[in-house]
């Protein structure tokens, strides 16, 4: 919980008291093995330190700082190349692979970087190295479209999946319906307008943020929006286990990472918005995050799950600012922008690949049973009830 232990001996005595029904001997080889790894790190006396990119943030042209860098860089014989040296507000400039125009205020892909991901596209023969080479090159900025990212990780399970499925290496070759899949996100990439890969960075924390969810049967997304300007756009494709989910809890565990997300830009920002507002256009989804517990007429089933998402977002943030700066509010489905983002023609396509893998591997397992069954039999061996009532609800 973010405790220091400055002695053995305290850690020892608070390990002690939290686990007062663990045997004495597994606390004491658990202490004798941090005594063994804290004494290897004391004697260790070499290091290696592995640095990229140096950023430094400053409103002054002249940095002292700069020069106590090169000053310590150079004791090391570690020369800083002042032509790799650039200034953020000259100009539009490339920096930690993601290139900022407009004086900072817009980031995009940088030209060079889209113009070799256009290059990638899937020969006909290709492998399943091959197939991951070509989503590879489309980075996780914030700048890339929604609907390219979620796409890009969905066909890089698919991939992973099917060479698993198959017991083949990475350079054996993919089936050609894979390829294909691979080929219209890549080709649905390259189509995507330039436009929309440029994207306004600077969020006003002195003015209102506005979040819209939603969620269907595959995938759910969110908008970050303030003075009427999308600033993120986000979809999750959720997986088969949780496409069984009741409607209500999909819708959850969207409003849920858009509370993360929002979370996680306050920290980065060091400070807090004013107001917060999540438009929702589920009516239990909106009653349970506003009152802080599963609305009554939700389904029974739904309920654990509701309360589980509950809890999770009072842990990122305080259950008394409900009401005071973050608020809950219904949207109508026509008036939430959000819809757009839980349906693709591609990932229908996506998805009817994975259902098919999924019914070709429960037909393997349903063969491998009978074969199982059948070997049993002509032995002459009694088959046991407990192993026929396990395996035939596979039949």
């Amino acid at each position: 919980g973010g405790r220091q232990y400055n002695t053995l001996d305290e850690l020892w005595a608070a390990i002690e008291c939290s686990a007062r029904s663990v045997p004495r001997n597994f606390l004491e080889k658990l202490c004798n093995s941090i005594d063994s790894r804290i004494e290897k790190l004391l004697t260790k006396r070499g290091g290696h330190s592995y640095m990229d990119d140096l950023v430094i943030f400053s409103h002054e042209k002249d940095i002292d700082v700069e020069h106590q860098l090169h000053q310590l860089c150079g004791n090391y014989d570690l020369n800083l190349k002042p032509t790799k040296r650039q200034v953020l507000t000259e100009g539009d400039i490339t920096l930690l692979g993601v290139m900022f125009i407009d004086g900072g205020k817009y980031i995009t892909v940088p030209p060079v970087k889209f113009e070799k991901f256009q290059t990638k596209v899937p020969a006909k023969d290709c492998t399943y190295a091959d197939l991951l080479s070509t989503l590879g090159p489309l980075d996780e900025s914030p700048a890339i479209p929604p609907w390219a990212l979620a796409l890009k990780h969905f066909a890089q399970s698919l991939v992973a999946r099917e060479r698993a499925d198959r017991s083949v290496h990475w350079s054996a070759k993919c089936t050609n319906e894979l390829r294909e899949l691979v080929l219209a996100w890549h080709s649905m990439v390259v189509s995507i307008p330039r436009q929309s890969f440029v994207l306004y960075r600077l969020y006003d924390y002195l003015r209102p943020l506005h979040v819209y969810t939603d969620a269907a049967k595959r995938a759910g997304g969110f908008i970050f929006r303030q003075d009427g300007r999308d600033l993120l756009q986000r979809v999750y494709i959720f997986t088969e286990s949780e496409a069984n989910l009741p409607i209500v809890c999909l819708e959850a565990h969207t409003l849920y990472r858009a509370f993360a997300a929002v979370h996680q830009l306050e920290l980065a920002g060091r400070r807090r918005f004013p107001e917060v507002h999540y438009h929702v256009d589920n009516v239990a989804v909106e009653a349970t995050f506003r009152v802080g517990r599963p609305a009554t007429h939700t389904n029974k089933d739904a309920k654990p799950i509701l309360a589980k998402y509950v809890a999770m977002v009072n842990a990122l943030h305080d259950p008394l600012d409900f009401g005071r700066s973050i608020y809950l509010q219904r949207v109508s489905t026509q008036q939430n922008p959000a819809d757009a983002l839980t349906r693709h023609e591609l990932l229908t396509r996506f998805v009817k690949f994975a259902d098919a893998k999924s019914i070709e591997k429960q037909d393997e397992q349903i063969e491998l049973v009978k074969s199982c069954l059948n070997d049993h039999k002509s032995l002459g061996e009694q088959v046991d009830r407990g192993f026929i009532a396990v395996w035939s609800t596979l039949l």
